[in-house]
């Protein structure tokens, strides 16, 4: 197989331009770069008989286990010729992982940092609330002292929780729309903004966001009126 990234600019042929028949169209392949972020480029093929190499390649469609497949394989060669090397033997899925190392271990990467980013976001949200909430005693006391249920304190403290996380998710989103083609070329399989992805980032935020304002949650509604107002 030959390929050219200029068969879109045929040149002009000459005297010394080979001509060939052309006997088939195969359909689009993917020769390298499996998550797609190169250009095409054309190819041509060639009988084997017309254009022999020191080197073949060729794969194998097996049923059941590759492992031994490939002793099989061996077995056959050495039929046709005890001398005949065979070596670099992988199954697809090797292949694809081989083809695919450098995008995971960059997205393995950027998932710890993710992953410190959600913590450090958790402990954040939970030391705001909480500075919230002593700030804000003696204004929950009053609230308590004029009829203010439970409910309604965990409502208040809830709302400074999710307006904190709403203002970062803008943010994240803007970020991953700024963003979205420097990520397309290091994911593969899915979309930068793909709407389950996001969805998912949503729910898993919402929920750490929640368990944050668990404790500033728990203090608020332990505001003693009586004791707030007696030494404030």
């Amino acid at each position: 197989m030959y390929q050219s990234d200029n068969l879109k600019e045929p040149t002009k042929p000459g005297a010394h331009t080979a001509w060939y028949q052309v006997v088939g169209v195969v359909r689009s392949i993917t020769q390298e770069d499996l998550a797609g972020t190169r250009s095409g480029f054309g190819a041509y093929y060639f009988p084997y008989a017309q254009h022999p190499s020191s080197d073949y390649t060729f794969a194998v469609r097996t049923v059941g286990e590759a492992g031994g497949a490939a002793s099989t394989l061996h077995t056959a060669i050495a039929r046709i010729d005890p001398e005949l090397a065979l070596f670099d033997v992988k199954t697809m899925d090797e292949r694809t992982a081989l083809s695919m190392a450098s995008r995971r271990a960059a997205l393995t990467l950027a998932l710890a940092f993710g992953g410190l980013a959600l913590f450090l976001a958790a402990i954040g949200i939970y030391g705001v609330l909480a500075y919230l909430v002593a700030q804000r005693r003696r204004e929950i006391a009053i609230r308590v002292a004029l009829g203010s249920t439970t409910a309604g304190v965990v409502r208040l403290v809830l709302r400074e929780g999710l307006v904190l996380v709403g203002i970062g998710l803008v943010a994240g989103f803007a970020g991953a729309a700024a963003l979205q083609k420097a990520v397309a070329s290091q994911a593969y399989g899915v979309r930068p903004l793909d709407p389950l992805v996001l969805a998912g980032v949503t729910v898993l935020l919402g929920t750490i966001a929640l368990a944050a304002c668990a404790a500033p949650v728990r203090r608020a509604t332990r505001v003693d009126p009586i004791e707030v107002l007696r030494y404030e």
